[in-house]
């Protein structure tokens, strides 16, 4: 049979690392949330004021949509073009 201690050992690695991993992943999601406002704050788009309230209340929701949908598009024509010899 198993030793007690080196299965509660195991458990408690398994739930710190999952911890840890949900730490991360907030921290991760909370900083892009805070950029992407920053980003439809700082930055002119259709119905802004829309998007800022979509972010602040969608939270990581609003942020991702917004990024999908108004960011990436903005970002795109400043794509560099490669130079044909």
């Amino acid at each position: 049979m198993s030793d007690p201690t080196s299965v509660l050992g195991t458990i408690f690695a398994f739930y710190g690392f999952m911890m840890l991993f949900f730490l991360v992943l907030g921290i991760v999601t909370f900083v892009f949330w805070i950029n992407m406002l920053i980003k439809a704050i700082k930055n002119e788009y259709e119905h802004k004021t829309l998007w800022i309230l979509a972010i602040i209340f969608g939270q990581a929701l609003g942020a991702i949509l917004f990024y999908f949908i108004v960011y990436r598009e903005k970002i795109k024509p400043q794509t560099v073009q490669k130079i044909s010899t």
